[in-house]
């Protein structure tokens, strides 16, 4: 992709442009300062930014395991398609069927041991013991951790077996 740079008529690729100014560095820390300096603005304090650092770092990690998890799904989906829509709707048909009979498991039969088939709940049960948050499941939090990776290996492995045959770019 190409930025216009507007009057000037000079096209710049991303990359280049990214490199140039360290855009993405920069604006990181440009965040993060805005972030917390908003904090310190409502009348927080910088102790309320200490007390609460910990959370605010188990929430980041909990976003990356929840990118990580669904990215490896989504490209382990598209390096078994040909087609566009599929590994779309076949995501999203993996997150909200498992999550579907893992609910109608769970009222039927009082057990949520089958939530770890569904990335969504695994994800949501791993990420509320980092947090620290009220558990909502009834099995150990380390089951779904051990779900998370299992699925997460399993979507890596189907990419790695795909790209290293060269199946991705027959016709």
């Amino acid at each position: 992709p190409k930025l216009d740079l507007g009057r000037i008529g000079v096209k710049v690729g991303i990359s280049t442009l990214d490199q140039l100014l360290g855009f993405r560095f920069f604006s990181l820390h440009v965040q993060m300062f805005l972030l917390l300096w908003s904090f310190h603005l409502m009348g927080k304090g910088w102790a309320w930014i200490i007390d609460t650092f910990p959370m605010f770092l188990a929430a980041f990690v909990c976003g990356i395991i929840l990118s990580f998890t669904y990215t490896s799904i989504g490209l382990a989906l598209s390096s078994i398609s040909r087609g566009r829509f599929f590994p779309a709707i076949g995501l999203i048909a993996i997150l909200i069927g498992t999550k579907s009979i893992a609910a109608i498991i769970d009222n039927l039969f009082d057990r949520s041991l089958l939530y770890i088939i569904s990335p969504y709940d695994s994800v949501a049960h791993v990420c509320q013991a980092l947090i620290g948050t009220e558990m909502t499941y009834q099995h150990p939090w380390v089951w779904s951790l051990v779900s998370v990776i299992i699925i997460n290996g399993l979507a890596l492995y189907l990419l790695a077996n795909r790209v290293s045959s060269l199946e991705v770019t027959r016709e």
